[in-house]
This record gives C-alpha cells, structure tokens and sequence, in this order.
C-alpha cells in the first residue's frame, strides 16, 4: 500500500489580531486596528495548502463552541477534518496576536489542546512525513518514536520551543527528527537555552532549516548548505501565516519531488504571494509560483 503524502499536527486557531504602531515592552499602547481570522501553525498550512493541490491529513483539536465557522470553511475548501478531535465543552484554542506589521507577540488559550492525546490510534507508517508543529510535546514525543525510521519525522515547535520542552525533551526528540525548520530566533533558543548548536544536529544527521524572514532561508545537512532568498510579490498586508504559508510551498515542492533547494524557493513564493491579502482568500497561480521559483535558484 501506498504511504499517505503528509500528516501535519498543530494549532487550528482563532486568532484575535491588534495591530499597533510598535510593540511595547511595558505600559499600554494604542490600538490602530482589531480583526477576527482564521489562524494557527495548522490551520494556516492548511489555508494554503488546501489551495496548492498536493495530499496532507491535519491534526488538531479544537472546541465546537468557538470554531464550528472555522471547521465548516476548511470543509468547503476540500480539507479533510476526520482527525480533528471537536471538543464539545472548553473555549479554544484562541491566539491574541499584537502585531506592528512586521513582528508580533502571541498570547495562546490552548483550549483542548491542552489535553488532546494523538497519539492513540495514530498510524505513523502510513505517512510519508509527518511534521509536529506546536501542540503537546509529550504526546508528539511519542508519535515521533514510533514515526521514526518509518516515516520522515520533521521536529517545528516554533514559538512553544522556548516554554514548551527542557533540554532532555528536546534532545530526546532531535533523535527522532529527520529535519528541523526554526527561525533564526529559535535556534537562539537552541543555543542559549538548551546548550544545542547547528554542529550538534549535523552531527546527529538531523537536517536543519533556518528561516529569516525577509533574508530567505538556509538548509543545513552533513553534506551541503545553501540560502535561498526570499521573493517579493508585493506590499504585504500582514505577515502572520508567512512562516506557515512558506511550510506549504516547502511541501508543495517535495510532494513532487523536487530538490530541496528548489522547494525552498517554492516556500519562499508562496509565503510572499499569500500574504499580500488575507491567508484564507490566498488564490495561487502555480504555474506562476514555479516560474518565479525557478527564477529564484537560477
């Protein structure tokens, strides 16, 4: 049988947005602006994703009561919600994103992702890569023991690396992990916090890439490193979801299986068109996408 392409876990949020003139470090600021989105390291993969064309099953859990709207718009737009795990009682999860338009701060209720096991009943083997993103990193510990040396098994805890494991969780994951994608401040957090450097995961043969925003990215692997920068597709409207948008070009590349290098010009394509307009309306010209990614590595 045929592995799946791609099981992806992670936070389907609602997401409360402020925008403000810069962030503040104490004291109060003026609100320019307040929104109402769908969002989440899952939920706004699957946005793009969805609109892309390849296969990906996503893993979330979320409450009836706050996202029955989210759920009915991920239905229409063809993704698939039968592991989702619907919570009839608590609110959440929901994000409270202050944003100046270029970074942000992000205060998460977990809601039932507080207590979502997924662990049970979930079939590692039958993927061919399965990507833990933010959630509950016991429980993603135990997936990814099991996922590993069956399926490729990619470690992106993104900002819940700094709160959410201690060195010996971290460790223990990097031993499961075929890849690793943080941004430049999480592998500060790496670092600073947890003593692990870039040299350490070259050594353990976990692949690594580094995000820099508007500065592109890196891959990292025991036998190349390469950057590949990012595209400009225009004035973004914000760049929440850029990070995730850019995960479902990476994937969209290596679902046809295409080099890394070439996927990562994707994601930095992707993530520069969707985000000039709301994530959730983000149209693709794939054709275009390829074109303007192969003019990115040339």
């Amino acid at each position: 049988m045929d592995k799946r392409f791609l099981a992806y876990f992670g936070h389907v949020n609602i997401d409360i947005s402020l925008r403000v003139g810069s962030l503040p470090t104490s004291g109060s600021v003026k609100v320019d602006g307040v929104s109402e989105n769908f969002g989440g390291t899952a939920g706004n993969f699957a946005l793009v994703s969805s609109r892309l064309g390849f296969p990906f099953d996503l893993y979330s859990a979320v409450s009836r009561r706050t996202h029955e709207s989210y759920l009915k718009k991920l239905e229409e737009m063809g993704v698939r919600t039968d592991h989702i795990l619907v919570d009839s009682g608590l609110s959440g999860p929901m994000c409270y994103l202050v944003s100046d338009g270029l970074d942000q701060i992000a205060y998460v209720v977990q809601g039932p992702m507080e207590s979502w096991k997924p662990s049970f009943g979930f079939k590692p083997g039958e993927y061919e890569y399965v990507h833990l993103s933010t959630g509950p990193a016991s429980e993603y510990l135990r997936i990814a023991e099991r996922a590993h040396g069956r399926s490729k098994v990619v470690f992106d805890p993104s900002q819940e690396l700094s709160y959410n494991y201690d060195r010996n969780s971290v460790l223990e994951m990097l031993a499961y992990t075929d890849l690793f994608i943080g941004n430049s401040h999480e592998m500060d957090v790496l670092r600073d916090k947890f003593g692990i450097v870039l040299q350490d995961l070259m050594q353990m043969g976990v692949q690594v890439i580094v995000t820099h925003g508007k500065d592109g990215s890196t891959f990292y692997s025991g036998e190349e490193e390469f950057t590949v920068p990012s595209f400009n597709a225009g004035t973004p409207r914000d760049t929440t979801g850029a990070g995730d948008s850019f995960r479902a070009g990476l994937y969209l590349g290596l679902s046809r299986k295409m080099q890394m290098k070439k996927s990562l010009a994707i994601g930095s394509v992707v993530a520069a068109h969707a985000i000039t307009g709301r994530i959730m309306d983000f149209t693709p010209d794939i054709p275009l996408i390829l074109r303007e990614s192969d003019a990115l590595v040339s």
